[in-house]
């Protein structure tokens, strides 16, 4: 790879990622625009994604920013790599790969975690608003009961006004008069 290329790459690596940046945030001002359980969950699940991308974005621009004076060097002095250089090579090259693997099982069960967490605070307003609304509905049979009673009573009273009686003063053969 020639350094004129390395230098292209990086380029559009740095003007890629800070359009990628940009829209991003873009869609970050979006989600919270929203204010929803969904606009919230994208928001947390992208802002993890976005930011495992912008470390391997990082890690792609120092790996070229790396590369390219190496290449200048190699070219103007024009000597071959030995064979414990190029383990070395490899052995670096391992080493970021798993080092990448390790990065990015990391950013997964990252956004697991946020996902989760960002459930768990919905599963609690949710059961918050479940026992609310239990006990609203009981207070409600409550009432409703209560007005049952009141309603009886008041009819009882009624129809004593309208009958102008007492029970009590006819004890038990009282028989209402037929009309």
């Amino acid at each position: 790879m020639s350094a004129a290329h390395c230098v292209n790459i990086q380029r559009g690596t740095f003007e890629l990622s800070e359009k990628y940046e940009k829209e991003a945030n873009r869609y970050f001002d979006f989600l919270k625009s929203y204010r929803t359980r969904e606009s919230e969950s994208e928001h947390a699940s992208f802002k993890v994604s976005f930011y495992a991308l912008k470390a391997k974005i990082s890690v792609v621009k120092q790996h070229l920013s790396e590369l390219l004076p190496r290449r200048s060097i190699e070219n103007s002095e024009r000597t071959h790599k030995s064979r414990s250089s190029q383990q070395s090579s490899r052995h670096t090259v391992s080493t970021r790969h798993s080092s990448l693997s390790a990065q990015s099982e990391i950013l997964k069960q990252t956004v697991k975690l946020e996902t989760a967490k960002t459930r768990l605070k919905y599963a609690k307003e949710e059961a918050e608003l479940l026992h609310r609304e239990a006990t609203l509905k009981a207070e409600k049979n409550v009432l409703a009961m209560k007005r049952d009673v009141d309603e009886a009573e008041s009819g009882l009273q009624a129809v004593k006004k309208a009958l102008d009686f007492d029970l009590k003063d006819y004890g038990e053969s009282y028989e209402p008069p037929l009309h």
